[in-house]
């Protein structure tokens, strides 16, 4: 073999094996705050949070969920992508229609003015070489709520529910910029499948 072409050689496994240590460098404290931030917000968009401008009506018109469906739909478009974006799209039309009847069948129940939530395990997990990274973690939600009264003519009963814990969940996510989106969201082959928030335990459901 000629000098060249062990220098060719050489210069091939030295690539290879940075392009593996690559694959399993976790993100820096700046990125890992954003892919948590990112998961919280994609998370928090399966709730349906009523519009401000309509705390005291208890019914939507179809126009009126046209047009909240429309506001989610650009806000999933910020934190998904892929099929993450595709599986939401399909579904979110049926969580407005669902939170819609609701209201209209309780118009004095609590309803959800907010949502948020922590990311309570963070594990990066490895990078892809298709720009993607993959982390285990678990958000642990909560929704704001509170109730319309008639007399006062303001939110009442304003309260945050908080869960008691969140599926242990492996995010794929992809980075434009300075902002990532999950692509995916699935849960692991095995156990553990659940994280209690105030044991910090895991176990296989809630």
């Amino acid at each position: 073999m000629s000098g060249q072409a062990r220098f060719v050689l050489v210069v091939v496994a030295v690539l290879l094996v940075m392009a593996a240590v690559w694959t399993w460098l976790p993100p820096s404290d700046e990125s890992q705050a954003a892919i948590e931030e990112a998961l919280v917000a994609y998370e928090s968009l399966d709730t349906v949070v009523w519009p401000p401008d309509l705390y005291d009506d208890p019914t939507l018109t179809p126009q009126q969920q046209e047009a909240l469906v429309a506001t989610r739909e650009d806000a999933w478009r910020d934190v998904a992508e892929g099929d993450a974006l595709t599986r939401a799209l399909q579904q979110d039309p049926r969580l407005v229609r669902r939170a819609a009847a609701e209201r209209r069948r309780s118009p004095h129940a609590g309803f959800a003015t907010g949502a948020g939530g922590d990311v309570a395990v963070f594990d990066f997990r490895r990078r892809t070489f298709g720009g993607e990274i993959l982390v285990r973690a678990v958000v642990v939600g909560w929704v704001e709520k509170g109730s319309w009264s008639m007399r006062a003519g303001e939110l009442v009963d304003v309260h945050r529910d908080e869960a008691a814990g969140g599926p242990v969940l492996t995010y794929t996510l992809r980075q434009h910029g300075d902002v990532w989106r999950v692509v995916g969201a699935d849960a692991p082959d095995g156990p553990p499948y659940f994280y209690d928030a105030e044991t910090g335990e895991y176990g296989t459901g809630p």
